[in-house]
């Protein structure tokens, strides 16, 4: 797997040869999109994608937009949406907040976590990607000790990082430290030049 580092010389050297960062998040998101959509062949489906500040929410929003053509959508922002760290975060959050198909919450409406993930059959967790370092906190522990509760829902982690290429790994594994989410699908990025072109 990559380091924050080596990913963050990827971005740089591939905007240096002519692919910017936003198309490698619009890459990144709707690989996702279409490996939910083909992989488990979902129709019409409830769908919540959990969306941090930086550019793995980003990645978040982008698969939103793209489900939404399909499915119904929740996006949960894991702060306000002036929180939102990057130009191209922001820019990817402004197409679904003017999206219908669209419901958006933020952590102001964190208390509703409760009543929405029953209410979804897929989880998707676009909240941490390599900026991630220490002990898991708040809003994250509240959010993934939520999402361990759940029964009988598909988990998607949508992890390290934009850009490249996704594939579904049959697996589960930890989550963060502290606390563990129970993952049933893991996205992971390799490198690949066909989502690059």
């Amino acid at each position: 797997m990559l380091t924050g580092k080596e990913i963050h010389v990827l971005d740089i050297n591939s905007e240096f040869y002519g692919t910017p960062t936003i198309k490698l998040m619009e890459n990144a998101g709707k690989n996702v999109a279409d490996l939910i959509n083909k992989k488990l062949k979902l129709k019409e489906k409830n769908i919540i994608v959990f969306c941090g500040t930086g550019n793995n929410g980003g990645d978040g929003f982008v698969a939103a937009r793209h489900l939404s053509e399909k499915h119904n959508v929740t996006v949960f922002l894991t702060g306000k949406p002036n929180d939102i760290k990057t130009d191209i975060s922001k820019k990817n959050f402004e197409k679904i907040k003017n999206n219908k198909k669209t419901k958006i919450y933020n952590i102001t409406n964190i208390s509703k976590i409760v009543d929405l993930i029953p209410k979804n059959d897929l989880i998707i967790d676009a909240m941490l990607g390599i900026g991630l370092s220490g002990e898991l906190r708040q809003p994250y522990n509240t959010i993934v000790k939520q999402i361990n509760k759940t029964k009988n829902k598909i988990i998607y982690e949508n992890a390290n990082k934009q850009g490249y290429e996704a594939y579904l790994e049959n697996l589960t594994l930890g989550y963060h430290f502290g606390s563990m989410l129970q993952i049933i699908f893991n996205i992971t990025y390799f490198l690949s030049s066909s989502t690059t072109s």
